[in-house]
């Protein structure tokens, strides 16, 4: 398990973040109250960091892409669209306060089966 927390300096945790993209299957982020111009770009760095190691023939790690959306988070955020090599999902856990297993249990439930759904 790899957490990326956000550091005061922004270009050190876009460092980070790039890091732990080299190394994940399952990328989770999860959206509090958050700028659609922030998610977007997290999700773009995932997907350039996936087609860097293709193009450089190293093995690609980053299979799906989850988007943990809180009760803050704006659940009409519109995505962007991306190559259907890396999976992009949804959990909606808007309506509680904390997460609840059926959310919770779709990823728990691909990352048994070998990170593809």
């Amino acid at each position: 398990m790899e957490f990326n927390k956000e550091s005061r300096d922004p270009v050190q945790s876009l460092q980070n973040f790039e890091q732990a993209l080299r190394r994940v299957c399952n990328l989770i982020i999860v959206c509090g109250s958050v700028r659609q111009q922030w998610l977007h770009g997290r999700i773009k760095k995932a997907v350039k960091i996936a087609v860097e190691q293709f193009e450089a023939d190293s093995p690609v790690a980053l299979e799906n892409i989850w988007l943990l959306l809180l009760p803050a988070s704006k659940s009409r955020m519109v995505l962007p669209k991306i190559p259907g090599v890396i999976k992009l999902e949804t959990l909606d856990n808007t309506h509680a306060e904390t997460i609840v297993p059926q959310v919770i249990g779709r990823l728990l439930a691909a990352s048994r089966s070998g990170g593809r759904r």
